[in-house]
């Protein structure tokens, strides 16, 4: 009877864990009162920089209120999380999204000129892992102008892999929008999305691209280790003299499914109720009195501290 309540139990934990999906807000910057400051405590590190041709100068009033201008100079900010690198990579994510809000924008003068604002993950070598931008856009067929959704993704092969989404405005504009781009690491896809990823129907394009969504090889292969922000100049004189994007919220999460919300053991996640597939290491356990581990393959309690809690260490039980 005990076995067989264990292996139902065990039957659970495992269903917990399959589906069990932790979202997880690496950083999210809100301007509250024009702050910088994100809710986790990281500064954007780039709109302020002293350098700027042209200082932000911040609208003010209606709907410009808890936002921040950039019409700064061009650059790029660095990794604004270089006091605490990230380690974000298939083995602890499925995806990761990177969104802002605009309350307002105006690139009427950046059609044909290449600019963009962007919003870049990189690994430890600097190379660009995957980048969402928005840039004035002028369409070639029918001379229109729109405010453009795109970017890109390293595939391991040495270059950038450029995608888009497709046009999601005018080149002017004063009502709230929200943009995004979804990585999917495990099964190495990228949706792009426009008002909410979980209601997107198309509809709210003014024309949403047939590559909106595809494959990204390669991506799973890789560990981003940090984010930056760059801007290419709006009009191609280094500033954006009488052009501006103004940034409601940005958003940079993941997700990931069968952590089960309570952390790692062993560098493995731990599902609901303290359950852990180890896999081929030690198979399921139950870490709750940690370190006393019960082991369902030997249907008992070892000792197993969590500084020798790992798959590529040795394992010995001794009866």
């Amino acid at each position: 009877m005990n076995k067989l309540l264990k292996s139902i139990t065990l039957l659970a934990a495992a269903a917990s864990v399959a589906t069990a999906q932790t979202t997880t807000i690496v950083e999210q910057w809100d301007f509250t009162d024009n702050s910088l400051i994100g809710v986790n405590g990281t500064a954007t590190t780039f709109f302020d920089s002293a350098s700027s041709a042209v200082q932000n100068a911040d609208q003010t009033g209606g709907a410009f209120d808890n936002t921040y201008t950039v019409n700064r100079s061009s650059g790029f900010s660095g990794n604004v999380f270089s006091d605490n690198p990230l380690n974000i990579s298939v083995d602890n994510t499925d995806t990761v999204t990177l969104q802002f809000t605009l309350a307002a924008w105006d690139v009427s003068n950046s059609p044909g000129s290449d600019s963009s604002f962007n919003i870049r993950l990189r690994n430890a070598s600097n190379q660009n892992v995957m980048q969402i931008q928005v840039r004035g856009w002028q369409d070639p067929n029918d001379s229109q102008t729109y405010l453009r959704l795109q970017g890109n993704y390293y595939n391991n092969s040495g270059g950038g892999q450029f995608i888009q989404g497709g046009w999601v405005g005018g080149l002017t504009g004063s009502a709230s929008i929200t943009v995004g781009l979804t990585f999917n690491l495990v099964n190495e896809t990228y949706t792009f999305w426009f008002g909410d990823p979980a209601t997107d129907d198309g509809s709210g394009w003014v024309n949403r691209l047939n590559s909106y969504t595809g494959d990204a090889p390669g991506i799973g292969s890789q560990t981003i280790t940090q984010l930056g922000w760059g801007l290419s100049p709006f009009e191609g004189n280094g500033d954006m003299t009488g052009d501006f994007l103004e940034l409601d919220q940005v958003i940079f999460s993941t997700t990931y499914t069968g952590g089960g919300g309570d952390g790692f053991w062993g560098g493995f996640p731990i599902g609901e109720g303290g359950y852990v597939d180890t896999g081929d290491w030690i198979g399921w356990v139950w870490v709750d009195q940690d370190p006393w581990v019960w082991s369902f393959d030997l249907d008992k309690y070892v000792y197993v501290p969590q500084a020798s809690a790992n798959a590529g260490k040795g394992w010995v039980y001794a009866p």
